[in-house]
């Protein structure tokens, strides 16, 4: 698969992708992608939430997208069917329809992003050092932190008298680094809205990596959520750590 195949990834509710799931589920094999769109909106879903209209057809699109390429489920032949295996079944049967996640549901469908195979090669893999196959308890326990810097963090970091940006700069390259200096460089606009924007952001909505900003010369910080730990002691490692600088 080409890198822009896997590169799918777009910010989306993952509250939708759960209704549409069991619009799926209800409809198995009989909808075709337009009738899922139009089904999901006369149920209230793809709306927009101050005009409550319809979603755009590109955001629409990304959402079938996120629901089939996470293997929730399968256009076969024009149509939808839900995917039976374990996970999707485990899930869809802890949720409801229209009804807000439990934790239980939420833990098992951050399980099914983890160890879908574009967002691991993308974006967590880089926080496991050595290791490729990993469970969301040992993503947990064994990630590392990873760093995130952009060119402009890297000239401040030399020029004090810099004036202090807002945020990272989506036009630039966008750099995620591991203490052991292994790096995935963010150049293209796809890279960018599927990594920065896209499984960056499920990850921290759903609570699988927070992060932190201590000034922006010395760049964002993501690390593994760990439910075990408390989230004080672990800011107060970051930020007196030396190590943890550029």
């Amino acid at each position: 698969m080409s890198e822009k195949k896997a590169l799918w990834m777009r910010y989306v509710d993952f509250e939708e992708i759960k209704n549409m799931l069991h619009l799926v589920h209800q409809n198995n094999g009989s909808i075709r992608a337009g009738e899922l769109e139009q089904l999901c909106i006369r149920n209230g879903i793809l709306l927009n939430r101050i005009t409550k209209k319809p979603l755009s057809r590109s955001t629409r699109y990304r959402y079938r997208k996120a629901l089939e390429n996470l293997g929730l489920a399968q256009n076969r032949k024009g149509k939808y069917y839900i995917s039976w295996n374990s996970s999707v079944f485990n899930f869809l049967m802890s949720t409801k329809f229209k009804e807000d996640m439990n934790e239980d549901s939420k833990e098992m469908l951050k399980e099914i992003i983890l160890q879908n195979l574009d967002c691991k090669t993308y974006f967590f893999d880089i926080f496991m050092i050595n290791k490729k196959s990993y469970t969301l308890d040992e993503f947990r326990k064994n990630g590392s932190h990873i760093f995130v810097e952009t060119k402009s963090m890297r000239k401040l970091s030399r020029d004090e008298t810099a004036s202090e940006p807002n945020s990272c700069n989506i036009s630039e390259d966008i750099i995620l680094k591991n203490p052991n200096g292994r790096q995935h460089v963010l150049k293209t606009q796809d890279q960018k809205f599927a990594i920065y924007t896209g499984i960056r952001l499920w990850s921290l909505k759903l609570e699988i990596t927070n992060e932190l900003i201590n000034n922006f010369s010395e760049g964002r910080i993501i690390y593994p959520v760990n439910p075990d730990y408390n989230e004080d002691i672990i800011f107060e490692l970051l930020l007196c750590n030396k190590s943890f600088k550029f």
